[in-house]
């Protein structure tokens, strides 16, 4: 009987161990992506601009986040989208399929596309950055798979492996990424 009782009581120890692994993990997981960006993405190579409110010929748009680095200019557009998406790049709404049901949705890379044409009439003489256009989707029930593109569609667990994949060549100085930090800052207090 009291090996049973010790069987028992080294199950019950293992599993509550394991369980605060996995508590540990999820918690990691579930981290904001905001609270990701600024802790992997350190300070001295990039800056983050949060909420920027763009205007691009007759459209006006909030676009998540642009985040400037010396590696380039990434376009982050955080959609929470299920179900499952169709459409093409270059097309102004996509499909969405959830239950059966048949949504028009904003094609985000289309969004993106537009913050990019807005952000190159902004730089100026850095118009020739690289831009790097990312949609990120915190759903990671989504399947976007029927989409036809070369952009990076991601989860957000994805997002600091697809951002050190841009990490090969730097094209701007620290000081230069403090003056266009300093630009592009401005037109978010407009």
């Amino acid at each position: 009987m009291p090996d049973i009782f010790y069987v028992l009581m080294i199950c019950c120890i293992s599993v509550l161990m394991s369980s605060s692994v996995i508590k540990r993990k999820n918690n990691f997981d579930k981290l904001k992506l905001e609270e990701k960006i600024d802790r992997y993405l350190p300070l001295k190579k990039y800056r983050v601009l949060k909420q920027i409110h763009l205007e691009n010929d007759d459209d006006y748009f909030i676009m998540d986040y642009i985040i400037l680095s010396t590696y380039g200019i990434f376009i982050l557009n955080v959609k929470k989208y299920g179900g499952t998406l169709d459409g093409f790049e270059n097309e102004k709404n996509w499909l969405k399929i959830s239950n059966r049901n048949k949504q028009n949705i904003s094609n985000p890379i289309y969004e993106n596309h537009l913050t990019e044409k807005r952000i190159r009439k902004i730089l100026g003489s850095y118009n020739k950055l690289p831009v790097h256009s990312i949609v990120i989707f915190t759903n990671d029930e989504v399947d976007f798979s029927h989409i036809e593109t070369n952009k990076d569609l991601i989860y957000e667990k994805d997002l600091t492996n697809v951002i050190e994949k841009y990490k090969k060549d730097q094209y701007l100085k620290e000081e230069e990424l403090s003056l266009l930090y300093e630009k592009l800052n401005e037109i978010k207090k407009l």
